[in-house]
């Protein structure tokens, strides 16, 4: 009879490891120890990489929430919708937004492109508007997805963050760390396995969700939308800067994330 002590890793124990590496990599969630949202081990981000979509849609649920509250002791629907961003943006400490802004820094033709590795000095007027742009964009998307019924803004809610979550690992695992951006290059890369289980899981969750709140054409225009927006940012970090920084996995997020809200809100 074999031995325990011969016994392989146990998946749950695995898993759960997998999430909490995934959860303080991704978030700042307020009150937790000032360990929190260190950087672990690059490896261990890299295995990870499947979870993200589940924290995104985890993120969704709580902006999502804050969405139906609001709405249930009067507010309108667009201040609903900002409040709703006001959470996820809390829960993630901005970082993806800091990442769309330091991209939009950088796409101007005057700007040299290792400014993005660490965008140095005051924020510039093009990373400001990009804030206010996918800021205000999601949170009107989300109002109005949320008239009549306010379920369907937090199930596209979800199915936005999980989608755009699970998009962030595509470049990742397709392009080379940027040169500019040391930080980035000691960052290991998500196997095949788990970029596809991480893409998959998006889309899953965003295909049943959407097509529950608003049906399955809007559900398939905003997956392709998605898809698309991706893979153009992912083309313009080829172009552009010779890879991926941090910084452009969060845009890629945040793009990814309003493109999904606004094409399900046009043809829902």
């Amino acid at each position: 009879m074999a031995s325990d002590d011969k016994a392989g890793p146990d998946p749950r124990a695995a898993g759960i490891s997998d999430l909490i590496t995934g959860l303080a990599f991704l978030t700042r969630i307020p009150g937790m120890p000032p360990q929190w949202g260190s950087a672990p081990l690059p490896g261990q981000v890299a295995k990870a990489a499947w979870t993200f979509p589940v924290i995104g849609a985890g993120i969704g649920i709580a902006g999502g929430i804050a969405l139906l509250i609001a709405i249930a002791i009067g507010l309108n629907s667009l201040v609903a919708g900002l409040l709703a961003i006001l959470v996820v943006v809390t829960l993630t400490g901005a970082v993806n937004e800091a990442g769309l802004a330091a991209t939009a820094e950088a796409g101007a033709g005057d700007t040299p492109p290792g400014r993005i590795a660490r965008l140095a000095g005051p924020l510039g007027a093009r990373g400001v508007l990009a804030i206010v742009f996918a800021v205000s964009l999601s949170a009107a998307a989300l109002g109005g997805l949320a008239v009549p019924y306010e379920t369907d803004g937090l199930f596209v809610l979800i199915a936005a963050e999980a989608v755009s979550f699970g998009a962030m690992v595509r470049p990742w695992r397709a392009l080379a760390p940027a040169t500019q951006d040391p930080a980035t290059a000691g960052l290991s890369v998500p196997d095949e396995r788990g970029t596809t289980t991480a893409i998959a899981i998006g889309a899953l969750i965003a295909a049943i969700l959407t097509a529950i709140a608003v049906g399955v054409w809007p559900m398939i225009v905003a997956l392709a939308g998605a898809a698309a927006a991706t893979f153009a940012l992912e083309a313009w970090c080829r172009r552009r800067l010779g890879g991926y920084t941090r910084e452009t996995l969060g845009a890629v997020q945040q793009v990814t994330a309003v493109t999904y809200l606004l094409l399900a809100l046009a043809f829902a």
